[in-house]
């Protein structure tokens, strides 16, 4: 049964091996995973900054997502899914899960960056493209910014 609850430090592992796994899945070298996993290793410093929440099968984790609250708008700092879940329905409901908790929160927008191979999904889930920076991995590589208007 699908569930959610924020993660704790016990959770940790799983994230950052879900993250790596998700964001090498896109083809990324060697190169460039190692410093995704330098930059973007998560730690307990960042869940007591984040509001980040795991999404649940039987208690095991199929994914997860950080969100940093600004006001009204928030960062979605983290969304990932397990690799063997990808294209099974997941992404989206673990969305919708995001949503709620956003609606919680009271964030009106969300506003994030992301590997060009997960424009499909984010515009299917109804966010606009808004524009592109530079990668702080590789910044020869531009990556696609996105916004997601809830109220």
């Amino acid at each position: 049964m699908l569930d959610y609850k924020k993660a704790d430090s016990k959770d940790l592992n799983q994230l950052n091996k879900i993250a790596y796994e998700s964001e090498a899945y896109w083809g990324y070298d060697e190169t460039f995973m190692g410093i995704f996993k330098e930059k973007y290793t998560i730690d307990e410093e960042f869940l007591r900054q984040s509001e980040t929440f795991v999404m649940t099968d039987d208690e095991e984790i199929i994914g997860f997502f950080s969100l940093k609250k600004h006001g009204l708008e928030a960062t979605l700092e983290y969304f990932y899914i397990r690799v063997d879940q990808i294209g099974c329905g997941m992404g989206r409901k673990m969305w919708d899960l995001m949503l709620e908790v956003c609606l919680m929160f009271d964030v009106e927008s969300l506003n994030w960056v992301t590997s060009p191979g997960a424009i499909p999904f984010y515009t299917k889930m109804g966010s606009s493209r808004v524009g592109e920076v530079s990668s702080t991995i590789d910044p020869s590589l531009k990556i696609p910014a996105f916004k997601f208007q809830l109220k």
